[in-house]
């Protein structure tokens, strides 16, 4: 299993609530599972993945609030195997562990 998905259930398993949440976002293509709409943050946010991380940040991944820290992404995805990508909105999140 991918290192930030293991850190996702880690984190998931030590805070049911959160767990909760996220099954009840999931399975929706086009929003993340972890995000709070109505809060407007991320409910993983300490283990958020890399690509959350470098949101805003990386070109073409430009901030809707105008963040202009851009930096290279490739050199953090260029080993990423995308083969075994895993769609984190398709993941049942009260039965991972």
């Amino acid at each position: 299993m991918p290192y930030e998905l293991q850190e996702i259930m880690s984190y998931l398993t030590q805070h049911p609530l959160v767990r909760h949440q996220a099954q009840q976002n999931s399975h929706q293509l086009f929003t993340c599972p972890f995000r709070d709409e109505a809060n407007k943050k991320c409910i993983v946010y300490p283990v958020r993945p890399i690509i959350c991380r470098m949101w805003g940040v990386c070109d073409r991944l430009d901030c809707p609030h105008g963040n202009t820290a851009h930096i290279d992404g490739r050199p953090y995805i260029q080993d990423h195997d995308w083969e075994k990508m895993i769609v984190i909105n398709l993941l049942d999140w009260e039965e991972a562990e």
